[in-house]
């Protein structure tokens, strides 16, 4: 008994909360987005701890659902609408799509055989059939064509390092997407990291809602 009470008495007292605390912690919360940005992940976790009791978590591969309950009994339901995935497993062609393939490869046209496999490029399609062994037998030329002159390739260069899509570019230089990717591939403009490997989003959905127990105390 003795040592706790010693304990104790070498305890620091508290300080007082003055009025500026008050104002500092309401300028805090009235600017949380701003503010949180400067915290360190240290005293971030801190605050959460002093604030949310638990997290409920609830997944598959498309969803994600969080219900986060605060110490005060309020609790908050996150919905996380998962991005479609890049992995291998997510690139390997089915038997469906390689039937589908075998029909269309021969007789059908590029932008035919894009709309039919929506998530893959061309490249990826060539690939395929090539491994498949299936052979065109009629191609499909461009019913004009005209050269590219300087001004067309500095355009191009301009355009190509933008988050600009092909369908954008090949409007603005009234060419087909094919000769705009093939251009850029002859004069070695290259998209920017970041564009060709974009992060995936996450679409968030936040439904606040209180218990019964908090409703009826």
């Amino acid at each position: 008994m003795k040592a706790e009470l010693l304990s104790l008495q070498q305890k620091p007292v508290p300080l007082p909360v003055t009025i500026a605390d008050i104002n500092r912690v309401r300028h805090f919360l009235e600017n949380l987005e701003n503010e949180w940005q400067k915290l360190s992940p240290g005293l971030r976790n801190r605050l959460l701890k002093l604030l949310v009791d638990r997290v409920e978590i609830v997944h598959d591969l498309h969803r994600i659902q969080a219900t986060v309950i605060w110490k005060i009994g309020f609790k908050q339901k996150i919905d996380i609408e998962r991005p479609v995935g890049n992995s291998r497993r997510d690139r390997r062609w089915t038997g469906e799509q390689d039937g589908l393939l075998r029909m269309l490869w021969p007789t059908s046209t590029k932008d035919v055989l894009l709309a039919a496999f929506p998530s893959r490029g061309w490249r990826g399609i060539q690939s395929r059939a090539i491994k498949l062994d299936l052979t065109r037998q009629v191609r499909h030329y461009p019913p004009h064509w005209k050269p590219w002159s300087a001004s067309d390739d500095a355009r191009l260069a301009e355009l190509y390092v933008k988050e600009s899509s092909a369908e954008v570019i090949a409007s603005e230089l009234g060419r087909s997407i094919q000769s705009v990717a093939g251009r850029a591939c002859l004069l070695k403009i290259g998209k920017p990291r970041e564009l060709r490997f974009p992060k995936p989003k996450l679409a968030w959905e936040v439904q606040n809602f209180y218990g019964l127990e908090t409703v009826c105390s």
